[in-house]
């Protein structure tokens, strides 16, 4: 076993390792006291209830990052050496062995997880009243969610390998400039063409909210572009609101759940919110940020693609690059982790803002018992451990929201 081969495997094992910890680590702090500020959201019967589904949830990851470490290994062991040495019988041009290489790979995983994906509806989503899909539903998402790819991702892949084989030493440039491009088209795309794929949007009736939120937008001086709702509830009752966007192309979108389970002042608080991140710009922030990820990136594959024999350590063919950016993505694993670590902090800090916006529009109580009710609904951790925090969280617990807008 070379060192490329002990390299990988390891940090699959650590990253691995490091994910249950973390899972642990939030289990061992569902019995310390609650803050004052918010020992109110659960009464005993639902503060035991969120705790057992934190339990059988916890259970079932722990049991679900096992059995993904073992597929990740036996895949780079055992898997990609017999498919590349399958591949090399048949004169295949290096795109179309790319291609099919990643297709079955894909298909083999999803062979796999599915059953798994299934189980977690049906063990733990549906008991706990979360998970409204059908098995009908469910795979009508799957097949459209393969059709996306077949039809939108597989060119967008065959368009990359095809430059990186093109311009070994020189693809860095093009290869990030068409990734922005891609990311921002996204963006436009996603609520006009994406959602409906998947969900129905209808436009925010006239009536007394809508005229709230009008009402909210003129005093932070926003315009309020278009405002949907779409019908989360045909799949589960989680309750949310986000918003997207930007220039003309702005968009906030209301789950059906979020306008069930609040007030219509606490949904407008919640609005405040994302006028906050709108004004903020914070959604360009972040497409800075992941501008600055992907070149860095993009200019270290194109460095160890010409100093690492990635290929030839695993005994696979030459030919296959997509297995080469495969591991290249284990390998960036623990440096992608500080990055996380150093842009969840950073989104932390673009919340605090948005409340504080939100604030001053005047929504502090509406927006504290909007906090409340939505923590309580979806089953959110309100005693997260510290560590868990800085490493993977990109909102602050509710606690401390509630105690920053308080004060």
């Amino acid at each position: 076993m070379n060192m490329t081969m002990i390299l990988v495997l390891s940090i699959l094992v650590f990253m691995s390792a490091l994910e249950i910890v973390l899972i642990h680590l939030n289990v061992t702090t569902l019995n310390h006291p609650l803050d004052s500020v918010i020992n109110d959201i659960y009464d005993k019967k639902g503060y035991e209830r969120f705790v057992t589904y934190t339990l059988v949830r916890s259970r079932f990851n722990i049991g679900s990052k096992l059995i993904s470490l073992i597929i990740n290994i036996l895949f780079f062991l055992l898997v990609a050496p017999l498919l590349s040495s399958l591949l090399d019988n048949y004169n295949l041009s290096f795109l179309t062995y790319n291609l099919i290489f990643l297709v079955i790979v894909l298909t083999l995983q999803s062979i796999i997880t599915l059953p798994i994906n299934w189980l977690n509806v049906i063990m733990i989503e549906k008991p706990f009243g979360f998970s409204t899909t059908t098995f009908k539903l469910w795979i009508q998402d799957k097949v459209k969610g393969a059709a996306l790819f077949l039809v939108i991702g597989l060119p967008i892949v065959g368009s990359v390998i095809y430059l990186i084989n093109a311009n070994p030493s020189s693809f860095m440039l093009t290869l990030w400039l068409g990734a922005l491009a891609f990311i921002l088209i996204t963006q436009l795309l996603y609520v006009p063409v994406l959602i409906p794929i998947f969900n129905k949007l209808t436009p925010l009736p006239e009536g007394p909210l809508k005229e709230q939120i009008h009402t909210v937008a003129k005093k932070a001086n926003y315009e309020v572009n278009k405002i949907s709702i779409m019908n989360a509830s045909k799949r589960s009752n989680r309750v949310n609101a986000f918003f997207t966007g930007f220039g003309r192309f702005k968009h906030i979108i209301l789950y059906d759940t979020l306008l069930k389970q609040l007030s219509d002042e606490q949904v407008v608080s919640v609005l405040a919110h994302e006028i906050g991140h709108a004004k903020h710009k914070d959604v360009l922030k972040l497409l800075l940020v992941s501008a600055l990820n992907i070149f860095m990136i993009v200019a270290l594959f194109q460095w160890l693609l010409v100093a690492v024999d990635f290929a030839t350590d695993f005994n696979v063919s030459e030919q296959a690059l997509i297995f080469k950016l495969m591991i290249f993505f284990v390998l960036i694993e623990p440096l992608q982790l500080l990055m996380s670590i150093l842009t969840s902090k950073f989104s932390r800090t673009m919340e605090y803002k948005a409340d504080a916006m939100m604030v001053s529009l005047g929504y502090k109580q509406a927006a504290i018992d909007a906090f409340k009710t939505l923590s309580r609904v979806n089953f959110v951790h309100l005693n997260p451990h510290p560590l868990v925090v800085n490493l993977t969280y990109s909102h602050p617990p509710i606690k401390d929201r509630i105690q920053a807008i308080l004060k």
